[in-house]
């Protein structure tokens, strides 16, 4: 989930209403709901502000089902001449005299279950 919404789970039980208490309010974020891990992660939604489509605010399951792949090895080419990206006036960059590494490998990631996970959405 994202950080403001374990922030606003945070607060739940803040005032009066005791029954839906998750954390204190000075401690960090939640780390464990119905005694299961917590994370947290910038790149899922705050809000389902879009009219379109339903976005997700977590994603709940096991995450044994989650899958990462790496292929072996890494590739790396020497780049002779580095141009830079943009030259007022010229359409083509021009060298910056430096010389570099380009590198890359093969990583992806799959669900190996898809019904081992559900999306949390607001609607």
């Amino acid at each position: 989930m994202n950080v403001a919404v374990n922030n606003a789970i945070r607060q739940l039980g803040a005032a009066n209403v005791y029954h839906a208490y998750t954390v204190n309010l000075p401690q960090g974020a939640v780390e464990e709901l119905m005694q299961r891990p917590v994370y947290e992660s910038p790149y899922m939604p705050v809000t389902t502000t879009t009219a379109t489509a339903t976005e997700g605010y977590a994603i709940v399951g096991d995450f044994s089902n989650f899958v990462i792949a790496r292929r072996g090895g890494m590739s790396v080419e020497l780049i002779p001449q580095i141009f830079q990206q943009a030259t007022a006036g010229s359409a083509y960059g021009m060298p910056t005299g430096q010389r570099g590494w380009f590198a890359y490998s093969r990583i992806g990631s799959s669900s190996a279950n898809d019904l081992g996970f559900r999306l949390l959405v607001s609607s």
